[in-house]
């Protein structure tokens, strides 16, 4: 299973029909970016890796997984620290979109970047400014059509690089300016 890597442990599908989904990752230096669609509902149970911040947001319009029975509204993310257990589950039709790096490495960014210790929470959800939010979407949907176009340019070192320092620094205003 592709997501094993992620932390899945199992998927269970629990709509009639055919369950499909589409799932892009995308593997910069320090960080990964998944994004994911499915067409019917499940409920995945999961452990976040050692070491690893897990940070879902909504991808788009559609609904999003709800994580433990927490449903993200919009304008909101939620994160998951290192080996934190949960379970999802989607209610159908659902796009979705995460972003993992190491735990130290995201407080380490936000040290730097805001001259503040951060420490990582084991579950939080976060409701950032809506530019920084914006932001992150707009990184996370490049990264994600980049890695689905033939074109390669992710290959480039310096501008994956780039793309993963904005990325993160998007992370680190979207967490640090939350309400």
């Amino acid at each position: 299973m592709a997501l094993r890597e992620e932390g899945v442990l199992n998927l269970l599908v629990t709509g009639p029909g055919q369950f499909r989904a589409l799932l892009t990752q995308v593997t910069l230096h320090h960080l990964r970016v998944l994004g994911g669609e499915e067409r019917l509902s499940r409920i995945v149970f999961a452990e976040v890796p050692a070491d690893t911040l897990f940070v879902s947001l909504l991808a788009g319009d559609r609904p999003g997984p709800i994580w433990d029975g927490v449903e993200l509204r919009v304008g909101e993310m939620i994160t998951l620290g290192p080996g934190q257990r949960v379970h999802s589950r989607t209610d159908g039709l659902c796009h979705w979109a995460a972003v993992r790096l190491p735990a130290d490495e995201l407080a380490q960014y936000a040290g730097a970047l805001t001259g503040t210790a951060f420490v990582v929470p084991p579950v939080a959800r976060w409701q950032p400014r809506r530019a920084a939010l914006r932001q992150l979407r707009y990184f996370h949907q490049a990264a994600v059509r980049t890695a689905k176009a033939p074109s390669g340019l992710l290959t480039d070192k310096e501008t994956a690089h780039g793309l993963e320092q904005q990325m993160i620094h998007a992370l680190v205003e979207s967490i640090g300016g939350a309400n």
